[in-house]
This record gives C-alpha cells, structure tokens and sequence, in this order.
C-alpha cells in the first residue's frame, strides 16, 4: 500500500463500535436532560399532593413549596445587589489625589510619521 500523496487522499473511517457507543452516549445523554429539565415541575406537583395528604390542615398543603419559591426569590435580590455593586466598582473613579510629590504635566507623545507641515522656506527658483 502506497502513502498518500495529499490530504484529500486521506480518509477516515470510524469503526462501527465507535458509531454505536457515540449513538448510546447521545440517547443516555437527552433521557438524561429531560428528565432533568422535568424535576422543578415534578417537585412543585408532587409536593402539593404529598403535602395534602400529610398535612391534618388542608390549607396548610402547599405550605412548604410556597416557602421554597419564596426563599429562592428572596435569596435572589441579595445576589443581583452584590453583582451590581461589583460592577459599580468599575465605573467609580478613584479620589482625586491632593498632594502629589511632582508637578502636573502633559507630556507630549513623539509620533513615528513625518510631519507633512508646509514649508516656511521661500523655494529657490
């Protein structure tokens, strides 16, 4: 067998145990988002019906899926607060320095191309 002389010449051939176990990984991978995806909604129905059927107080049922939503939605404004606080940090400029051990000062900035000023020489003709 000769080697190939360019790069089209080349070509890959993936085994088909390789193909099946990718295929494997995919659907294992998708059940595995779904179900995922479905707890919260599992969580808040389930817990209603549990909570009916535990509670001695049906109006109490609810109770508890209630207070998890209420604790995420409260812990939420204490983290976007200290988010924005983070970002504010960066648009604040710092104090103005009063004392300074040297006076204040433009320093001019040499430019790597030519000046095209007009000439103040008279041409000689």
């Amino acid at each position: 067998m000769s080697a190939p002389t360019s790069i089209s010449d080349t070509s890959f051939q993936a085994s088909s145990s390789n193909d099946a176990l990718a295929k494997r990984n995919a659907v294992v991978l998708a059940a595995a988002m779904a179900l995922g995806g479905s707890s919260p909604s599992i969580v808040v129905s389930l817990g209603g019906l549990v909570g009916q059927a535990l509670a001695t107080d049906k109006e109490l049922a609810t109770l508890p899926v209630s207070l998890l939503n209420l604790g995420l939605a409260l812990g939420t404004i204490p983290a976007r607060l200290a988010r924005m606080r983070q970002r504010l940090k960066r648009l604040v400029l710092p104090e103005r320095r009063t004392k300074r051990s040297y006076p204040r000062a433009v320093k001019l900035k040499m430019s790597n191309y030519d000046r095209n000023r007009p000439s103040t020489r008279k041409a000689a003709k």
